[in-house]
């Protein structure tokens, strides 16, 4: 069994007026390789490192936005989303927060994950769709299209 690894303490990156911290990078990088089959090799596991900071700095992005458009993600609707989640592992949300953890994955970590995901999702509702405007007309135009070129290989 390898040793366990020292958990970093500091500040990772900051986002305007919030942090990502290296606790943050490090639970997040362990919840995305509870579900590898293997260690990955030390490279590989340094690009996935520098992949997790993009991406929770793009969700520290995302929240801001949220907040500043007075978008709140409740804690239900968190916690469906986790029940969603253990749904698709083919589990109770119980046991897949006993699984999480004893891989040593903080909850928090995908807690805030969902928060993300769903505050940014809402963020789109409220900004993106109203602004798209496709008519009965144009739906039905593709479909038609579509339906034509079926079985043809398009360019």
């Amino acid at each position: 069994m390898a040793p366990a690894r020292a958990e970093k303490i500091g500040i990772a990156a900051v986002v305007n007026s919030d942090v990502v911290t290296l606790s943050e990078v490090s639970g997040r990088l362990k919840l995305y390789l509870s579900t590898a089959p293997s260690a990955p090799p030390a490279h590989i596991r340094k690009e996935m490192e520098r992949e997790v900071l993009n991406r929770l700095i793009d969700e520290k992005l995302q929240l801001q936005e949220a907040a500043s458009l007075g978008i709140a993600v409740t804690e239900q609707q968190i916690t469906d989303g986790f029940g969603e989640i253990a749904r698709q592992n083919k589990s109770a949300p119980e046991d897949f927060s006993k699984k999480l953890t004893s891989k040593g994955v903080p909850l928090s970590t995908l807690r805030d994950q969902i928060r993300a995901e769903i505050a940014w999702s809402q963020v789109v509702h409220r900004n993106l769709r109203p602004k798209v405007n496709v008519s009965e007309g144009e739906i039905d135009g593709e479909i038609d299209r579509l339906q034509r070129g079926q079985g043809k290989v398009e360019f």
